[in-house]
């Protein structure tokens, strides 16, 4: 009977485990699924951001997840464009450099590049765990901190590699190991993004709010009509209308948005701290609208 070979342990062995950590990730988190979720997350809170700017709580209006999701594709792009033209830049980099440098110039730049990117690496994780523990000095770097993480990470990971592969040795983990050692860094990664976006959602939902603010005197003026009397403020001019079937009319606002039976309306004249109105769209209201301000809707 022929006796069974055992081979030395190769750096090949420890990559073995890649395509088993990345079937184990996909099938938990497929890449799909990451971008999905950070879509939903990032319009979920720009949304937050934009009615809490307005004093508004965002569940009151019940808003729907095609609206996170346009919102979110709204914001995201050029982020994404961005993101995915870096990607693309640093393959082509790497296969440029590799095609043109011979075998032993190829190692020496690694032997160069892979500790300077590891001592990067570490120090952009180490800065955005500072920054996590104290957000306050960091606070107009908007996303940095979680791009630093993923970023520094993969930078590590990515010199160990290749550094491993120059040298053609590696020390022998057992399968399990190394697949944890993938899972740790998708995580770490996911979380860097999530981090990032959560920032930048933030800030854009505050500057698209702002931008509403703006055009307020610019939108259709809605006069909201009522069978009865609404607890409104006496700044919002209110006209009784006697031989009708809605009993009173409310000038001066704008229809910011209509969701889930809910209406959030704001005078023309509102700025920051300025009340804001949710009301239910009801049988007894209606909203007409007019271009021309200088035109009293009739009852």
């Amino acid at each position: 009977m022929r006796p069974r070979s055992h081979r030395p342990a190769e750096s090949g062995d420890v990559d073995l485990a890649r395509p088993r950590a990345l079937r184990l990730l996909g099938a938990v988190a497929a890449p799909t699924t990451l971008l999905a979720a950070l879509l939903y997350f990032f319009g979920h809170q720009q949304a937050h951001h934009f009615y809490r700017y307005f004093g508004v709580e965002q569940t009151l209006l019940d808003l729907s997840t095609e609206y996170y999701l346009s919102r979110s594709v709204e914001g995201l792009y050029l982020p994404l464009a961005y993101g995915s033209a870096g990607v693309l830049l640093a393959l082509w980099t790497y296969r440029l450099l590799r095609a043109r440098l011979s075998d032993a110039a190829w190692r020496v730049l690694l032997q160069v590049a892979a500790p300077v990117a590891v001592v990067t690496g570490l120090t952009m994780v180490g800065w955005a765990l500072a920054a996590a523990a104290d957000p306050e000095p960091v606070i107009h770097l908007v996303g940095l901190p979680g791009l630093a993480l993923a970023a520094g990470v993969l930078l590590v990971v990515s010199a160990s590699r290749l550094r491993t592969a120059a040298d053609r040795t590696g020390v022998r983990r057992p399968p399990a190991g190394a697949t944890a050692e993938w899972v740790a860094v998708f995580a770490l990664v996911s979380l860097g993004l999530f981090w990032a976006v959560g920032d930048y959602s933030a800030a854009a939902g505050r500057s698209r709010a702002q931008r509403q603010e703006a055009v307020l005197p610019l939108l259709p003026e809605a006069a909201l009509f009522s069978a009865e009397g609404l607890a409104l403020p006496e700044s919002v001019p209110r006209v009784e209308c006697s031989d009708s079937a809605y009993q009173y009319r409310y000038d001066g606002l704008r229809l910011v948005v209509q969701s889930s039976g809910q209406l959030l309306l704001l005078p023309s004249d509102w700025t920051p701290g300025a009340e804001a109105f949710v009301l239910p769209r009801t049988d007894s209201t209606r909203l007409q609208f007019s271009s021309a301000p200088e035109r009293s809707p009739r009852c």
